[in-house]
């Protein structure tokens, strides 16, 4: 006997039903939502500081579940290759009854270039013995540097250690290309002399007639010869005339005595 029209009519949508049911999953009985904070409202993570997100948790099932803990992951925002995982953070031993709510912080730290990336954060907990993980975050972010100010010392410390680095190159190249002539020891070194040493005359000093002094080493040789020679000559002329005078005294004397 084959089946009605009606009987094939019910059977083929029983089985739509069921091809349906099985294609769409059911709604998960734990939610996570990952929020950014107020002064963050563009999504923006920094490099080299604590990011923070707030990770709210929504238990729908029949039973008590307990977290594990809260975690991330960066992806490439075209190609959604993985890059690296964020800071994960325990939150074992938390326990959130049935229907309730709890809410929790996360922080994580980024070291990426600045850029678009995708960011991916979920919860994993415990539903009994299994363990499950919740999406909290699925999305674009732009990691972007901090501020720069002009009391950052990290900033200014950098500076200084590249100053010293092309001082100290600098100086090295000075004085392998241009050397310095070097200075003979003190030890060596003989003392110039002064020009009052140079320039004083050394030598008898004598005394001319007309009163006043003077040096025979500064005179020319034949200067000082020709003036002995006169002065013999006078001697000689007076000679005579000296004797003359000795002789007519004694004369003078010797009639005295008679």
């Amino acid at each position: 006997m084959r089946p009605s029209f009606v009987q094939r009519a019910l059977l083929a949508l029983g089985l739509a039903t069921f091809v349906t049911a099985a294609v769409v999953p059911s709604e998960p009985n734990v939610k996570a939502t990952a929020t950014w904070p107020e002064g963050n409202p563009f999504g923006l993570v920094v490099n080299g500081q604590k990011n923070e997100m707030s990770v709210a948790v929504e238990n729908a099932s029949p039973n008590n579940i307990s977290l594990v803990s809260i975690g991330g992951s960066f992806h490439d925002a075209v190609s959604e290759a993985f890059l690296r995982n964020t800071t994960a953070r325990s939150v074992a031993g938390v326990i959130v009854p049935s229907g309730a709510k709890l809410q929790l912080p996360y922080v994580f730290h980024s070291e990426f270039k600045p850029k678009d990336l995708k960011l991916h954060v979920w919860l994993d907990y415990l539903d009994g013995e299994n363990e499950s993980r919740a999406t909290a975050f699925e999305g674009i972010v732009t990691i972007t540097e901090p501020p720069s100010s002009i009391f950052d010392l990290q900033m200014w410390g950098t500076y200084l250690l590249l100053l010293a680095l092309v001082a100290g190159g600098g100086y090295w190249a000075y004085q392998s290309y241009f050397p310095q002539k070097k200075r003979g020891s003190r030890s060596s070194s003989k003392p110039k002399p002064k020009p009052a040493d140079v320039s004083s005359p050394v030598g008898t000093v004598k005394v001319s007639s007309g009163g006043g002094t003077y040096e025979e080493e500064w005179i020319p040789k034949h200067h000082l010869k020709s003036g002995k020679k006169e002065k013999t000559e006078g001697g000689a002329a007076s000679g005579p005339e000296s004797g003359a005078e000795s002789e007519g005294a004694k004369k003078r004397r010797s009639s005295k005595r008679k």
